[in-house]
């Protein structure tokens, strides 16, 4: 799961998957706040446009197609929205090659700037 934040480290993160998901299989996308970790009702966007409201924070994509590809958001009233991420869906296994840092690096632009926010929730 890739737990993406805005570029400020925002107070709104939506967790999604990091890799691919394959045609037919189920996803859950969860927004949470930083402020507030619990699950919180939510509204969740694809694209800019509105797709639903949850009121676990939770949303079920069910039998993802290349028609769920798109960048997804989530808004939290009175806490924020979240930064967009990217949901991919493939016809076929994603090799684990993919997860090689040389892969992931050789793909950005030069001088190309990244900026990383991490949130660790605390342990139960």
């Amino acid at each position: 799961i890739k737990t993406q934040s805005s570029p400020r480290c925002g107070s709104v993160i939506l967790q999604s998957p990091v890799l691919p998901v394959m045609e037919g299989h189920d996803v859950t996308l969860s927004c949470q706040s930083k402020d507030k970790p619990s699950n919180l009702p939510a509204a969740f966007f694809k694209d800019g446009v509105f797709i639903g409201n949850e009121s676990s924070g939770h949303m079920s994509l069910q039998r993802v197609s290349r028609s769920d590809e798109g960048l997804y958001r989530c808004q939290i009233r009175g806490h924020g929205e979240s930064e967009p991420s990217w949901i991919s869906v493939s016809g076929q296994e994603v090799s684990d090659s993919l997860l090689q840092p040389s892969l992931w690096t050789e793909s950005l632009p030069l001088g190309h700037q990244v900026e990383l926010c991490v949130f660790v929730s605390p342990s139960d």
